[in-house]
């Protein structure tokens, strides 16, 4: 399937003879409609790797510039990322306009709640599409096994006369 985003390719699947269908983009099983970087994060966060993830997303914050995820182990709430964006590792504002000594108290929060709402909208998603995926992979091995019966119904027996 072929989906054109103002002439841009988003995605595309093929399906090939043996039943296997995968996305030519990232070479994953189909994932359609979830474009390939969200059916990959999707597939990361519940793999066995998920606890990793889990501390990432706990332990970094992404640089609100260039969403490049950055550790910050110690020291002030001043950051500055490697493509020179300067934030506070609070509430994510930028240092140009940040004043250093009124801090928004209410900041943390704010992160930790969109964070929640994150975690929450991901849950909601990816359980739909999960339940979607194992529908397809029931009707599929049903197909085949239709598919198979067929065949088998169709052959003459062997070794009666």
């Amino acid at each position: 399937m072929l989906v054109s985003n103002e002439g841009k390719m988003k995605y595309k699947e093929f399906f090939i003879r043996c039943f296997t269908s995968f996305c030519w983009n990232c070479l994953e099983e189909a994932h359609s409609p979830v474009e390939c970087d969200t059916a990959l994060k999707w597939m990361v966060k519940n793999s066995s790797e998920s606890e990793n993830v889990t501390w990432i997303l706990a332990n970094t914050q992404p640089c609100p510039n260039c969403k490049v995820l950055i550790e910050k182990t110690g020291g002030c709430k001043y950051v500055t990322c490697h493509c020179a964006y300067a934030f506070c590792w609070t509430c994510l504002g930028s240092f140009k306009c940040h004043d250093k000594v009124k801090h928004d108290e209410n900041a943390e929060e704010r992160v930790r709640n969109r964070f929640k709402e994150s975690n929450m909208s991901y849950v909601y998603y990816f359980e739909r599409w999960d339940a979607n995926h194992k529908a397809q992979e029931k009707e599929l091995a049903e197909l085949c096994k239709n598919f198979l019966q067929g065949i088998s119904d169709g052959l003459p027996e062997v070794g009666r006369h």
